[in-house]
């Protein structure tokens, strides 16, 4: 298995690399934020946080008429044209420095990391290009008071149905902004069982981008980790509705491919089974786009075991990228 790229501390890779018995690629990259980037460097690939801002008056709108920033409280409207302004001005900043590749990371919209502005966008530019979100605001709204768990299913699933075609629209322009200068796109996308609910449908993003990288952090704390999120969801649910059975059938039919303990202390302090992280991975693979699918993978004491069961069950993934905190 060889190791392509690295995120996070590239000074350790080789004692790593050696640790795991994992080959490094002669081309190795090292993926670094675009604020951190102000020369070429034919090593480095960077990556472009898309909703990033510091101003909450770009932020996302929740169901409860909250604006707030979301993610690391850096993320923005993906639809506000001031979030829009300035993801398209790093792009030019990475272009006009000559690189030819570059990485997408959030690009998507909250997550159950951040509470209940996950239930979101409902401001003045996602409703002028969507005004059916007026209805889905209610219909949430109405089945939170109520406790009208299929309503507020098919509610979620229709907001991410909204979501997945504003995050494609963003995409698309990417696209074209870039297309003259022939520049290669990646995004770091979550897990497939998670990614619809934050507007990464793998089919559609795999019409702009010239490859998908799947984070796959079975242990962390943050916006992104598997177990973090279902954590989070869990939680989420439990203020809304007040009980395990109505959560459980919620996560059930949210989470409709991955079986996992709703144990949040489980979740918090063991992680995701490294079961379920192969299922995620093979879940990716098996859709057959026409992209490659590379995973990330968190680096501590539990990966020798994923590596393990990725070797024995998919055999077809042979590249990897490790995230080194």
């Amino acid at each position: 298995m060889k190791v392509v790229g690295i995120y996070g501390k590239h000074e350790l890779i080789s004692r790593i690399a050696e640790e795991l018995a994992l080959e490094l690629d002669f081309k190795l990259k090292r993926y670094v934020s675009v604020s951190r980037i102000n020369t070429f460097n034919e090593d480095v690939v960077p990556v472009i946080w898309v909703p990033l801002s510091k101003s909450n008056e770009h932020g996302v709108v929740n169901v409860l008429g909250e604006r707030k920033l979301f993610a690391f409280n850096n993320s923005g409207c993906l639809n506000n044209p001031s979030v829009r302004k300035r993801l398209m001005n790093d792009i030019d900043k990475i272009m006009n420095l000559g690189y030819k590749e570059l990485v997408l990371d959030a690009i998507r919209y909250p997550s159950p990391h951040d509470h209940i502005t996950f239930l979101s966008c409902f401001c003045k530019y996602c409703i002028s290009k969507e005004p059916q979100l007026l209805k889905v605001k209610d219909r949430i709204r109405n089945s939170i008071s109520f406790n009208d768990v299929e309503t507020f299913i098919s509610s979620i699933e229709d907001l991410a149905r909204i979501r997945i075609r504003f995050v494609s629209e963003v995409l698309s322009e990417i696209r074209e902004h870039t297309k003259s200068h022939g520049v290669r796109i990646s995004a770091a996308i979550f897990p497939p069982s998670l990614a619809k609910l934050v507007g990464q449908d793998y089919k559609s993003l795999a019409n702009y981008l010239d490859e998908i990288q799947i984070m796959l952090y079975h242990k962390c704390s943050g916006a992104a980790c598997l177990n973090h999120e279902i954590a989070s969801l869990i939680k989420l649910l439990n203020d809304i509705f007040h009980d395990k059975s109505i959560v459980k059938r919620v996560i059930d039919a949210l989470l409709d491919t991955v079986k996992v303990s709703l144990d949040i202390s489980t979740l918090e302090n063991e992680g995701i089974k490294h079961e379920v992280l192969i299922g995620e991975l093979r879940r990716a693979t098996e859709m057959g786009l026409n992209v490659p699918i590379i995973p990330i993978l968190w680096y501590d004491h539990k990966l020798v075991k994923i590596l393990h069961g990725i070797r024995e069950e998919i055999p077809t993934v042979v590249k990897i990228m490790l995230f080194i905190p």
